[in-house]
Order: C-alpha cells, then sequence, then structure tokens
C-alpha cells in the first residue's frame, strides 16, 4: 500500500508549480488518496478519492532555491495509512553546479563508525561500529538509529548491492563477510574469504562482490546468487580500498605499497599496474568513471587515475590523512574523508580541482551519498556519529 517514489521533475525554478504523481493499490480494492510531503515544511492536503490503482497528481510551488525529497503516503477509505514512500529529488533553482556542503543534522551512533553506505532507491544507510562488532541501521528521513545488527570480529568495511538488497560487511579479523538482507535487517550468510577483508564493492548488476584482503594480497570475487568465492586474485602489496567503475568493467585496488591494481571484471584477470606515491589507502571512482581516486594516506594527497588508458594525471593536496571517498551521482564532484584534519575535501571532477574543503570534525574516516546524491553522510569515527551535509 505504500506508494513508490512520486514521479515528476528532477529541476525547476522558485515560485513555479510542478506536477507530481502517485499511485499505489489497497489490499482490499478500496478507494485511495493521496499526502504528499514537500520538504519545506508547509502542510501538505490530502487529494480527492480515486480508486484503487488510478494515478492522482498534485502539484507544488518553492519558494526557496535548495534540494528537496518530495514523498507521498496513501489512505483508504476505511482510514488505513501507508508510510512514506521513497524520495524524489527536485533541484530548485541554480542549484545545478552545486553539491551538499552544509551539515543539516548529527546521528549518534555510538561506538567507532568505521565505514559507511547508503541504499540506492530507500532512505537507509548502514553504518559499521568497529568496537561494538555491529551495523546501525540509519533511517535518513527520521534521521535516528532504528535497528543496531550483531555482526561480530570487528566490522570494519560496508558496501550494498545496487539493487537495495543486499548489505556485505567485511569483519576484518574474522575472515568473513556477513551477507545482510535489507528487507529484514539481519544476518542470512557467511562467506569466508582471505585474511583481512577491507574494501568491498558491488557490480552495477549486483551480481558479484570485490573484497580486498589486506594480509594475503588478494581480492575475493563472491558470486551473490549462492555467496561463493568463485576466484580469488593476486593483487599487490596490502590492498587497503577498492572500487568498480560505474560499468562494471574494471576493478581497481589501492594498495598499501603505493601502487594501484586494475582487474578487469569479464575475466577477473589483471591488466594494469599503476604505481602511485605514498600510502595507497582507498579507492573512489567519479559518477561518470572517467576517474579514479586514490587516497594517500601519509602522503595528504589524492592521486587522480584516469581510466581510459589508466594514467595517473594529477596528485592533489588534500587535508591531513585522506581516507575514504566517493562519487556523487549525477555530478562533476567526487568527495574525500581526511579524518585527521577532520575536513571532507570536494573535488570537481570535470577539471580535477580542489572545489572546497569542508569542516566535518568528529574524525569523519569514510563517506557516502544518498542514491540522488542530495545529501551526504560521513561516519565520524572518533565522535561516534554520522554527520548529514545538504546543499543549502
Amino acid at each position: 500500500m505504500t506508494p513508490e517514489a512520486p514521479r515528476g521533475p528532477s529541476t525547476g525554478d522558485v515560485e513555479v508549480k510542478y506536477g507530481f504523481t502517485a499511485v499505489t493499490y489497497d489490499p482490499q480494492n478500496l478507494p485511495l488518496r493521496y499526502q504528499f510531503d514537500w520538504a519545506d515544511g508547509r502542510e501538505a492536503e490530502w487529494s480527492k478519492y480515486v480508486p484503487s490503482g488510478e494515478p492522482t497528481k498534485m502539484a507544488h510551488a518553492w519558494l526557496t532555491a535548495g534540494a528537496y525529497g518530495v514523498r507521498v503516503r496513501s489512505q483508504n477509505v476505511a482510514g488505513r495509512q501507508s508510510e512514506l514512500s521513497p524520495r524524489h529529488v527536485i533541484t530548485i533553482g541554480s542549484q545545478s553546479e552545486g553539491y551538499p556542503d552544509t551539515i543539516i543534522a548529527t546521528i549518534d551512533v555510538g561506538g567507532t563508525p568505521h565505514g559507511i553506505v547508503g541504499l540506492t532507491n530507500h532512505a537507509y544507510v548502514y553504518v559499521c561500529n568497529e568496537i561494538d562488532h555491529g551495523i546501525c541501521v540509519v533511517n535518513t528521513d527520521e534521521l535516528r538509529v532504528v535497528k543496531t545488527i550483531e555482526c561480530g570480529d570487528d566490522a570494519w568495511q560496508i558496501t550494498a548491492s545496487p539493487d537495495d538488497r543486499r548489505v556485505y560487511v567485511a569483519n576484518h579479523y574474522g575472515n568473513t563477510v556477513k551477507v545482510i538482507s535489507t528487507e529484514t535487517n539481519s544476518v542470512v550468510a557467511t562467506v569466508p574469504v582471505g585474511d583481512c577483508p577491507h574494501a568491498m564493492a558491488c557490480t552495477p548488476g549486483s551480481e558479484r562482490v570485490y573484497a580486498a584482503n589486506i594480509n594475503d594480497n588478494s581480492v575475493s570475487v563472491i558470486r551473490t546468487s549462492d555467496n561463493t568465492v568463485i576466484a580469488t586474485v593476486a593483487v599487490g602489496h596490502g590492498p587497503r580500498g577498492l572500487c568498480i567503475l560505474p560499468s562494471g568493467e574494471y576493478v581497481y585496488t589501492a594498495n598499501t605499497e603505493g601502487s594501484v591494481t586494475v582487474i578487469r571484471t569479464q575475466d577477473n584477470a589483471v591488466v594494469k599496474t599503476i604505481p602511485v606515491d605514498g600510502y595507497a589507502h582507498r579507492a573512489a571512482a567519479s559518477s561518470d568513471g572517467q576517474f579514479v581516486y586514490i587516497s594517500n594516506a601519509y602522503s595528504d594527497a589524492v592521486a587522480v587515475i584516469r581510466t581510459r588508458d589508466n594514467t595517473l594525471v594529477t596528485t592533489l593536496p588534500v587535508p591531513s590523512g585522506p581516507c575514504g571517498g566517493c562519487g556523487l551521482p549525477n555530478a562533476d564532484y567526487a568527495y574525500i574523508s581526511c579524518p585527521d584534519a577532520g575536513y571532507l575535501t570536494v573535488i570537481r571532477t570535470s577539471d580535477n580541482t580542489v572545489a572546497d574543503n569542508i569542516k566535518v570534525g568528529g574524525g569523519c574516516r569514510a563517506v557516502t551519498t544518498s542514491g540522488s546524491g542530495d545529501r551526504v553522510y560521513t561516519a565520524d569515527h572518533e565522535a561516534g556519529r554520522v554527520s548529514v551535509l545538504a546543499r543549502r
């Protein structure tokens, strides 16, 4: 009965009305009405009742520029009301060149959050809590922890399948990857991998997960249909970071010896090794897949690799201790967390320059985005919290 995300435009102007459509089905086939949450604090009216399955359209105008996550709920004639739907983000005003740059909330998750990942189409973020050996599930619409999942063996890094069905947790000292069902928020499988798994990434079609094993210099390839390791790929010394291009064609590992290994996913063959300066710590791809960003943790720099020819094209100075990173969906920006200095560095991917350094504090060790890119979330290791950034 809960509707899917409403359909409507993604951009618009201030004080101009824009229409959004909602539809869902009532289990008893009763007539339904709809109420939109326009995300601007203004009270929304209910629509008229319409037959179950018939779309309803309502319009709204926003008075100030910004990114707004529009949601909708339904109610049948018997008074049964649904939960709010996932968000459809509309950006109002001259925000097309902007990026989330302002902390709008912090969420206490306790312990020492180490890794973080957001779902693509649902309003949830999953946070690894290293000391507490668990995963905090954060509802990003309500800005609160809604569940804690016991995982054991030092949960360090985390990734999610693009279809939002599974979350994968690297148990650093357990030499396993835990598989969590997002439907039940429970562990449904444990996969033995290499020695000290760390960074992971899932292919765009959610068929495979790649896990970097620091102590045996390898990457485990997990087939997600049956949670089986189908290949082990030898890479450089100490692979601590890993990312997959949006196309799914190549995997990049950041090796602490000062190299990047490129794996072709078609046959899991190593096709290139790229030398980089310093202690390569994490890897993140731009949203268009043209560049990969390698955090050099002890050199206070980010190496930029052009993926079309796997060439190191520049090195960007950043604040102390660059660590995790992510590309901003559908935008020319990437974020690098710098926990020692307490900053998020924003890289403009169109020209590979540093666009901003945003003060976050709390030892922001990892960063992720919402599926639409309207928000950014950091795992603040020393502060035991998640910081939420939006565009203001």
